[in-house]
């Protein structure tokens, strides 16, 4: 099975432009789909789920969890995710996507902390303010029909409202997520977008710490600073994770996997793979298998 990589769900042929925002109702989406949004990603682009009514299982590499509106789910690009919905249940909520690069932007004029919605899944439960949260969604999607820069100025306005609400969640307003500074954040940004260009060759923190020009203790800095990690541990975390998906949605057989993230050792590829998951390659896969047999 081959992951796929949609602008919008369902939609192979939807090519990405340069200003994107899109409100969908998770109504729609679960009628077209019959309750199932199958594993898949969005490059360049970053999801907000409110989730008002209903019950479902959200899945992604991070984690797989039952939800229950009204929450949200805040999905980073290139994040892998599943939605298996409750059909015995109603439904109700909408789905904001926007680029990442107008993210970012619009980040910028904002208190960093919200810079961590940027990485992986967050999901916001107890959200005291899910009426102003829905408000504002609703604000923007009955300005996407329009075009031109006025719009576009109020649909950002309406953005950055939107942020700011979610920023009154205690999960967003602890002091370790106050003082990520924008630079330290571009850093990591670019780091993060080399390793996962890299992911199949061999580099140490010395050399991607060369390519953007500053030291291996600076990369660990900023890599503690962003995400709580060194830069060693984000390295090998993607290259895990990218493992996963390989063994969950491919048909390579582990040999195979090995070799394409370049360990020449098999017997060392499936001692790394279980010092971090605490599973062999082939116990994993086998267990994930048990897992969706039952679910379904």
């Amino acid at each position: 099975m081959n992951i796929k990589n949609y602008v919008v769900y369902g939609n192979d042929n939807y090519v990405l432009p340069s200003y994107f925002v899109n409100v969908e109702s998770i109504e729609k989406t679960v009628s077209s789909f019959n309750g199932h949004i199958k594993p898949h990603v969005h490059s360049n682009l970053f999801q907000v789920i409110l989730f008002e009514q209903g019950k479902g299982r959200f899945i992604s590499d991070q984690t797989s969890m039952n939800i229950a509106g009204p929450c949200i789910i805040t999905i980073a690009e290139s994040t892998l995710h599943e939605i298996q919905f409750d059909m015995q249940t109603e439904f109700k909520g909408k789905v904001l996507t926007i680029n990442t690069s107008l993210l970012e932007d619009i980040f910028a004029d904002l208190p960093k902390s919200l810079f961590r919605l940027t990485n992986g899944i967050n999901f916001l439960e107890r959200v005291d303010n899910f009426e102003e949260c829905t408000l504002l969604i609703d604000k923007i999607s009955t300005h996407l029909p329009e075009n031109g820069p006025r719009t576009r100025l109020a649909i950002n306005a309406y953005l950055s409202l939107f942020f700011l609400q979610l920023l009154k969640h205690d999960n967003l307003n602890s002091p370790t997520n106050k003082f990520i500074k924008k630079q330290s954040y571009l850093y990591f940004r670019s780091f993060e977008q080399e390793v996962k260009a890299t992911q199949s060759i061999a580099r140490s923190v010395a050399e991607y710490a060369d390519s953007l020009k500053i030291t291996p203790t600076h990369l660990n800095r900023i890599c503690k600073a962003n995400v709580g990690l060194t830069a060693s541990q984000v390295i090998q975390n993607y290259i895990v994770l990218e493992i996963k998906r390989n063994l969950l949605y491919t048909s390579y057989t582990i040999s195979e996997i090995s070799h394409i993230f370049n360990f020449n050792d098999l017997g060392y590829f499936c001692r790394f793979f279980k010092k971090h998951t605490g599973k062999t390659p082939k116990s994993f896969r086998e267990s994930q298998v048990t897992s969706q047999e039952e679910a379904n």
